[in-house]
């Protein structure tokens, strides 16, 4: 976690600490504490570890007061297109059904439960208005998904539904899927049970295009 080294009158700590459970942030700290040349040489060497010891646990309530002040997970947007929107969700039997962002564009594509080559995919382009990007938003903050994880499996569960978005926007990035398991509003995972958070976002994906994707 921490690596001391003392070199003159000069300490340095490199401290590694997590600012979120996706996130790692590094912190390098230097401490500058001059000694005046005639009491360098009086100093025993004990005393020198137990300075450097000192300035370090001094550092690292630095550092965790920086993590305290920055672990925290932005917003999305409230207004406006993201940069990239893209969903996909769909399972065994059961065909697929997709949202893309392209420009100022949402298209959204469907695929049967039997898929071919060269069979034509049904999909739907609209150009959302304000308005419809506010709504969106709205229900994306309300559903928590800018706390959803990487990743939400349930591995006793075969075939079933698979889901991923990808989001970008403000600056913040949400990459996440999914199968058979489900965030709510907290990130935290649901194996089987789709929650009515997620139900939420899938609804809001929908009305952007006035179609339903899934639910």
């Amino acid at each position: 976690m921490t690596a001391v080294a003392a070199a003159g009158s000069l300490v340095w700590v490199t401290l590694t600490l997590p600012a979120h459970p996706h996130l790692f942030n590094s912190f390098i700290l230097m401490s500058s504490s001059p000694i005046p040349l005639d009491r360098q040489a009086r100093i025993r060497p004990s005393r020198q570890r137990s300075r450097t010891l000192r300035v370090a646990a001094a550092l690292l309530c630095v550092a965790l007061t920086l993590i305290a002040c920055t672990d925290v997970v932005a917003p999305l947007p409230q207004a406006g297109a993201p940069d990239v929107l893209e969903f996909s969700i769909g399972g065994y039997g059961a065909g697929g059904r997709g949202i893309s962002l392209r420009g100022d564009t949402v298209m959204m594509w469907r695929t049967p439960p039997v898929w071919t080559p060269n069979m034509v995919i049904d999909s739907v382009r609209v150009v959302p208005t304000p308005e419809a990007w506010r709504a969106f938003w709205l229900a994306t903050n309300h559903a928590g998904v800018n706390q959803w994880r990487a990743q939400y499996d349930a591995p006793g569960i075969a075939d079933g539904l698979g889901w991923n978005v990808r989001i970008v926007a403000g600056g913040r990035q949400i990459n996440s899927f999914g199968s058979n398991a489900y965030p709510d509003r907290s990130g935290r995972k649901h194996e089987g049970e789709i929650t009515n958070e997620f139900q939420v976002f899938v609804t809001a994906l929908g009305d952007l295009v006035g179609q339903r994707v899934w639910f």
